[in-house]
C-alpha cells in the first residue's frame, strides 16, 4: 500500500514538474519570439529611416544638380529692362541657353515695334522648348503692353503740360539742342513720371517761352474768335468722349448744347494729340 502511494506521489510529482517545465519552455519561447519580433521591428524601422534619409538626400542632390545646371545670370552681360516682367523674360531666356545676342535677334525688333506676333515662335521653341517659349511669349506680351501704357501716359503728360502736341513738336528742336547736362536732368525727371515729369515739362515750356530766340507758345486751347468772348476748353480723349456721351444719353441730358460742348472738348483733345 505504501509502495503504491509512493509510486503515485512520484508519478504526480514527475508529471507536475513536466508540466512546469513545458510551461517554462512556452514562456521562454514566447519571450524569444517577442525579442525576435522586437528586433525585426527595430531593424525595419531603422531600414525605413535609412531609406527616408537616402531618398531625402537624393532629392536634395537632384535639386542641387538642377540648380547647378542652370546657367548663371550675368546682369552686366544681359542688362536690365527696368521692369520685373522684362527681367524675368531675360532670365528665362538665359536658363534656356540663349545668349544675349540671340535674345536680341529674337525679340528686339518685336519689342521695339510693340508687336509680339512678329516674334519667330518656331525658332524660340527650338532654342528653349515649348513650355519655356510659352512663358517667354506671355512675358514679352505683358512687357510690351506695360510699355505701351507707360508711353501713352508719358505722351499725355507732356502734351498736357505744354498745351498740346503741336506746341511740343514746335519745342522739340530747341529741347534737343539743350546742353547735355540739362538734358540729363530733365530725362531723369521725365523717367519718374507723374508729378515730377509734369513739372519738368512745364519748366521746359517756361524756359522755351523765355528764350528771346523763340516765339512764345500759348498753353491753353482757346475756342472762339477774340477778346472777352473766348473760352477755355479742356480736351478729352476718344474713349472719354464715348464715356461722356453714354452718360448724357443714360441721364436723358443729351441736349444739342451738351453735345456741342462735348464735341468741342473732343476737338480740343484731337488738337492736343489725345
Amino acid at each position: 500500500m505504501l509502495d503504491n502511494i509512493k509510486d503515485e506521489e512520484i508519478k504526480e510529482k514527475v508529471a507536475t514538474e513536466s508540466d512546469d517545465t513545458e510551461a517554462d519552455a512556452t514562456v521562454i519561447a514566447s519571450k524569444e519570439t517577442s525579442t525576435e519580433e522586437a528586433s525585426t521591428d527595430s531593424t525595419t524601422t531603422e531600414t525605413s529611416e535609412e531609406e527616408e534619409v537616402t531618398n531625402q538626400s537624393t532629392e536634395e542632390a537632384n535639386e542641387a544638380s538642377t540648380e547647378d545646371d542652370k546657367p548663371n545670370f550675368n546682369v552686366e552681360e544681359w542688362g536690365s529692362t527696368g521692369s520685373e516682367v522684362g527681367d524675368s523674360v531675360l532670365r528665362l531666356l538665359n536658363e534656356g541657353g540663349v545668349t544675349p545676342e540671340e535674345s536680341k535677334a529674337l525679340l528686339y525688333d518685336a519689342v521695339l515695334a510693340g508687336d509680339p506676333s512678329s516674334i519667330n515662335r518656331d525658332t524660340l521653341v527650338e532654342k528653349v522648348g515649348a513650355d519655356r517659349a510659352n512663358l517667354i511669349m506671355a512675358g514679352v506680351t505683358n512687357f510690351i503692353n506695360d510699355n505701351t501704357s507707360r508711353k501713352e501716359a508719358y505722351v499725355k503728360t507732356v502734351h498736357d503740360a505744354v498745351g498740346g502736341k503741336e506746341n511740343w513738336d514746335t519745342m522739340l528742336p530747341w529741347v534737343n539742342a539743350l546742353p547735355e547736362e540739362d538734358a540729363a536732368e530733365y530725362i531723369a525727371l521725365l523717367d519718374q513720371g507723374g508729378l515730377q515729369a509734369k513739372l519738368a515739362v512745364k519748366d521746359l515750356f517756361n524756359r522755351y517761352n523765355a528764350d528771346p530766340k523763340n516765339t512764345s507758345l500759348a498753353k491753353t486751347e482757346l475756342i472762339g474768335t477774340s477778346g472777352v468772348g473766348k473760352s477755355v476748353v479742356e480736351g478729352i480723349s476718344k474713349q472719354e468722349y464715348g464715356r461722356q456721351l453714354l452718360i448724357l444719353s443714360n441721364r436723358n441730358k443729351a441736349t444739342p448744347q451738351a453735345l456741342e460742348k462735348l464735341k468741342a472738348q473732343r476737338l480740343a483733345g484731337k488738337r492736343s494729340g489725345l
